[in-house]
């Protein structure tokens, strides 16, 4: 196995950024191939499972080298280093997807952003990958404490939006990303539930503005230092005896109100 260790040990154990994920379906890492993203590194095992898998490979035309090695091996290699139990796979890929990068010249090419901090949920963020899509956000802005947005139940639920919708990793801090956002001329808009907050349809009037839509915590929601930083806060009313709502949700219904007006536009 020590052919393989330097390959498993920088590469696979280092999937823990943001845009790094080892991906375990031919399916998947043939689409991923097909919009230009390729693997960092590819272990094929050597059962009859993973022989199949040899022309698809091959087909492939990957620019890294394919790795061969036991199945069993490798599972047990990554349980010894991660000491999780790891299924044996006859394939394993280390994808690292394009990120744009935090900064000012990013940020002038886009005029409407969703940004999550701390969203931890997959199912949530694939819902929001989804919603920026289907109402037109320009990128999404994910917290460095974020989950991860290309992980392959991401891929699957949002049918590949995840890998062409650009994404930017921001900072936590709010006194880091503020600045650079309003650097930009971005008006900033919270979510929560504090008596000042203006309602939802209000969005309607930053149709014409740079904005960018910040969504906080599934269980806290953003802390107070960002809704102090922010230019507005959005509270959307709710039923009585509701806490919240789901983030997903409320992002559905912040980019439908501040999106409605080209909406309409477009359908006359």
């Amino acid at each position: 196995m020590n052919i393989f260790e330097k390959e498993l040990t920088e590469n696979y154990m280092a999937a823990s950024r943001r845009n790094r994920v080892v991906i375990h379906d031919i399916a998947l890492l043939a689409g991923m191939v097909k919009r230009g993203i390729m693997p960092r590194s590819v272990i094929l095992g050597t059962g009859s499972e993973a022989k199949a898998l040899e022309p698809v490979i091959r087909a492939l035309g990957l620019d890294v080298p394919v790795h061969r090695a036991p199945e069993e091996q490798v599972a047990e290699f990554l349980r010894e280093k991660t000491g999780k139990k790891i299924k044996p796979y006859a394939l394993s890929a280390l994808v690292e997807v394009p990120v744009e990068p935090f900064t000012e010249e990013t940020l002038a090419d886009f005029r409407r952003v969703v940004m999550l901090k701390n969203v931890r949920l997959v199912l949530n963020i694939a819902r929001i990958i989804n919603l920026c899509d289907w109402f037109g956000a320009d990128a999404l802005l994910l917290s460095e404490s974020s989950a991860c947005p290309f992980v392959p139940r991401i891929t699957d639920l949002t049918e590949y939006r995840n890998l062409e919708l650009p994404v930017v990793i921001f900072p936590d801090r709010a006194e880091e990303y503020m600045p650079v956002l309003h650097g930009c001329g971005f008006k900033v808009i919270g979510t929560a539930l504090g008596s000042e907050a203006i309602g939802p349809e209000a969005l309607r009037e930053f149709s014409d503005e740079r904005t960018a839509l910040l969504f906080g915590n599934e269980t806290f929601g953003l802390y107070e230092e960002d809704i102090e930083m922010c230019d507005h806060v959005v509270r959307i009313p709710i039923a009585e005896g509701i806490d919240s709502l789901n983030v997903a949700e409320a992002c559905g219904i912040a980019l439908y109100e501040l999106t409605s007006r080209d909406l309409a536009e477009k359908e006359l």
